[in-house]
């Protein structure tokens, strides 16, 4: 801290208080004292960094759509930025970075959240937290890729008949397509 020294005309000296990330709102108690102890005593309230995170688009299809989160504080993160640790309750579905870095003077940052193909939907939470303990949580879904058989015809005479079958996707397959795996219940049909 700066110690103030009041020149012998003026009636009042500056000084400057650095302050730190905190908690929870914080109120310091601030001191002044002359060479005779008259003291003078001021609150100073240290507000705590209010995070957010938020998921867009909040449902996709695992393996196929990825998600992109949004971190939000509510004051420009300082000289070497904010670091923030990200965790997903369910890293086999959604995978997250383990952290990110606000850079200073912003307020926000975006990060990729990596999809992996479930086989039921699955609802996963994502959390932001400041080194501070602050965190922040919010929820997305990675859904199911749907598939669908059809079969063309789907009655056909034994011997040397043919049908057709066509798979569809609920989504576009990723780059590079997608393998599906064909199997019979019985040796009729092959």
């Amino acid at each position: 801290r700066d110690q103030p020294f009041v020149q012998s005309l003026p009636t009042q000296g500056t000084f400057n208080i650095a302050t730190f990330q905190v908690g929870a709102n914080t109120n310091v108690t601030i001191s002044a004292r002359t060479p005779a102890g008259v003291q003078a005593t001021a609150t100073l309230t240290v507000v705590a960094l209010n995070i957010q995170v938020t998921v867009n688009p909040n449902s996709v299809v695992g393996g196929i759509e990825n998600g992109l989160g949004n971190i939000a504080i509510s004051a420009p993160a300082p000289g070497g930025g904010t670091v923030v640790n990200l965790t997903s309750s369910m890293p086999s579905a959604a995978a997250v970075p383990a952290s990110t870095t606000i850079p200073a003077g912003q307020t926000s940052r975006n990060f990729v959240i990596t999809t992996s193909q479930v086989n039921v939907d699955r609802s996963v939470s994502i959390t932001a937290r400041l080194a501070t303990g602050r965190s922040a949580t919010t929820t997305m879904t990675v859904k199911a890729l749907t598939i669908a058989l059809n079969l063309n015809p789907n009655n056909v005479d034994g011997g040397p008949g043919f049908s057709t079958g066509l798979i569809t996707l609920g989504s576009p397959a990723p780059s590079g397509g997608m393998n599906v795996t064909l199997s019979t219940n019985n040796a009729a049909a092959n």
